[in-house]
């Protein structure tokens, strides 16, 4: 790369002297002659190909203007950034090229970088003034783009900058938001260690530990908790992060965060506790330790159901057995006025029915 850049500098300090003492393009030459028919076409082919040659005559001779756009909005910067000639990209800044210029999609040249995984361009960029607070349209920034295309080598020049690692994008979601949604959890634990805020809701009302708890990732959960997460934090389906990793079956995780919880009572928009959940997840362990705590083995939820009743819509028989064993009202009605027995021969669920009628006395 330093090699490139530096005949480029050294073809600019030429350029001045070249446009007196070389002779212009030549018609006779094909392929210049075909640059001079359509000087358009082809600076943007010689972009992408990295044809640092031919994109100095053109620009240097004023065949074209460097900030020339195609129909999709890029430059030659674009192009030369998305295939990687850093060489032909440093002529580009150095001529001047809008740096921050957006496409149709509001995608820059930072962004592209990052999306096509050119950590030297990103460094580049980035020393020459790209601002790593633009955003696309979707309110991406190269950070974002970063973290969703996997660009490790990108990432850590742009944490680098201190700046924008608390935007959010249209769907409100951070930079570690993305991090844990797609299980970067290395990524998260540099941008919980730059103190990135870790508890910003997304547009679904979900917070980083919301995510952490849903994905299973203990590593990440520690750090969060550790950096001040709310536990009591609820999204737009009225779950805690405790209600989230037991909704996805994370039994490990969920017994972490239940020792950080503090109303075990707290219901979802169906009405449903975390030990609705447990139930319903047959995830017995997590229920023993919810009941240990006091939660109540008898709240209905918003159709009458009690934990006990979920356990049985899942045929969850180990949480059955435990909940009945440790005090769920077995003559308790739905708002149908089904019993936990009655769904269960419902079912047909012959082991639950014969438990359930023996456990009632039932002949």
């Amino acid at each position: 790369m330093h090699k490139a850049i530096a005949i480029i500098v050294t073809l600019l300090f030429i350029a001045p002297v070249a446009a007196c003492t070389l002779p212009p393009l030549q018609k006779k030459d094909e392929k210049v002659a075909a640059a001079l028919a359509d000087p358009q076409t082809s600076f943007f082919e010689a972009s992408r190909k990295g044809n640092v040659v031919l994109v100095m005559r053109l620009v240097e001779e004023k065949q074209i203007d460097v900030n020339q756009t195609d129909a999709y909005a890029w430059t030659g910067l674009m192009y030369a950034v998305q295939n990687g000639h850093s060489g032909l990209a440093e002529y580009f800044l150095l001529r001047k090229s809008q740096i921050n210029r957006q496409d149709a999609d509001g995608l820059t040249p930072l962004m592209i970088a990052a999306n096509e995984r050119q950590p030297d361009i990103v460094e580049l960029l980035l020393a020459f003034g790209a601002d790593p607070l633009m955003q696309d349209q979707h309110g991406f920034t190269a950070l974002m783009w970063a973290i969703y295309n996997k660009s490790w080598d990108c990432i850590e020049p742009l944490l680098a900058t201190g700046k924008g690692i608390d935007l959010q994008n249209g769907f409100g979601e951070t930079a570690l938001h993305l991090a844990l949604d797609y299980r970067c959890s290395d990524i998260a634990a540099m941008l919980i260690q730059r103190h990135a805020k870790v508890n910003l809701a997304d547009g679904r009302g979900r917070t980083p530990l919301h995510l952490a708890a849903k994905k299973g990732d203990r590593d990440s959960i520690l750090l969060l908790l550790d950096e001040g997460a709310d536990t009591e934090a609820r999204d737009e389906a009225g779950e805690n992060p405790l209600m989230k990793s037991i909704r996805n079956g994370r039994a490990s995780t969920a017994m972490l965060l239940l020792d950080q919880t503090g109303n075990l009572q707290t219901t979802n928009q169906e009405g449903q506790t975390a030990l609705h959940l447990a139930a319903a997840g047959d995830l017995p362990d997590v229920a023993a330790a919810l009941i240990r705590r006091k939660a109540d083995p008898n709240h209905p939820d918003r159709q009458g159901y009690t934990p006990l009743m979920r356990a049985v819509e899942s045929g969850a028989e180990r949480t059955i057995v435990l909940l009945a064993e440790r005090g769920a009202d077995l003559k308790a009605k739905n708002k149908e006025g089904e019993t936990a027995l009655d769904l269960a021969r419902g079912k047909r669920l012959g082991n639950v029915i014969g438990y359930l009628e023996r456990k009632m006395g039932k002949p």
